[in-house]
């Protein structure tokens, strides 16, 4: 079974450069610039996990958890504000990890593989 991930983050950069980093690791990505369009995304196509920006237009990251809450989502926050108040709540909003940018590969890739194979689980 291939893994799948749905990135979620406003910075058309990111997306590119992390969509082909997976992409070259076999997996299945997908793409949405704002917060609503990765949950629908989400809902149509069930990636293993999710990587989701914080600072989103519209609905922001946390909004993006909470309505991903109890969807067997494994949800990986990628952001730029790395204090421990905002990883602690994004944690406790039921985020699987807390990563901040710019981010190392290969702790990434660590990171989603440890997601897929917990989320594999409660499937």
């Amino acid at each position: 079974m291939t893994d799948s991930i749905l990135i979620i983050d406003d910075d058309v950069a990111v997306l590119r450069s992390l969509g082909a980093f997976f992409e070259q690791r076999g997996w299945d990505v997908y793409r949405e610039l704002t917060g609503e369009a990765g949950v629908t995304t989400f809902d149509r196509t069930l990636p293993d996990v999710v990587l989701v920006d914080l600072r989103l237009p519209g609905m922001d990251g946390f909004e993006v958890l909470d309505r991903l809450r109890g969807r067997e989502a494994a949800v990986i926050v990628l952001t730029g504000d790395g204090d421990v108040p905002t990883a602690v709540r994004a944690m406790q909003s039921g985020a699987e990890n807390f990563l901040t940018k710019p981010v190392e590969l290969s702790q990434l890739q660590v990171t989603a593989d440890r997601a897929v194979e917990k989320v594999r689980l409660r499937r």
